[in-house]
């Protein structure tokens, strides 16, 4: 007999990138976000942290949609797609948000993290040798181990 797992939610791949939306939406909220009182390494920090930001979200999104299989082709599409969508509302939650503004350059950012990590982790995975699978025994059929044998 067999012991299977026990099925788990439909939802429960989907925790982590909503999580992190909920994340990236509290960061937005925010009028001000600290920073380094160097104008360029504010500059950089921020528009790193839009690059990296969603750069995870994409990959949390094809974790979700591939669930325990190899991505296909689709869910990576799905994925960069879902997080260029999520880029668009980031930016237009902060037009309501006073002190911040919303800024198309923000969203190719966001977009360029997406592409970034999804073609990443596709090369990653490409390069991963396979894991060898060994053909399965019956038991049935099988000839009695053999003592190996002498040649002179």
């Amino acid at each position: 007999m067999t012991e299977s797992k026990p099925a788990r939610p439909h939802w429960q791949p989907w925790l982590p990138p909503l999580l992190w939306m909920e994340l990236i939406f509290f960061l937005s909220s925010r009028p001000r976000l600290p920073g380094p009182s160097d104008p360029q390494w504010d500059f950089l920090l921020k528009k790193g942290g839009h690059f990296t930001v969603f750069g995870i979200l994409a990959w949390l999104y094809l974790r979700a949609l591939s669930g325990d299989r190899q991505p296909r082709a689709r869910e990576y599409g799905l994925a960069w797609g879902l997080t260029l969508l999520y880029a668009i509302s980031d930016e237009f939650h902060q037009s309501f948000v006073p002190g911040r503004n919303p800024a198309l350059t923000d969203i190719a950012i966001d977009v360029a993290g997406a592409t970034t990590a999804l073609l990443l982790l596709r090369r990653l995975r490409r390069a991963a040798p396979e894991a060898p699978t060994a053909p399965p025994q019956s038991h049935q059929n099988a000839a009695p181990d053999k003592p190996p044998q002498r040649t002179a």
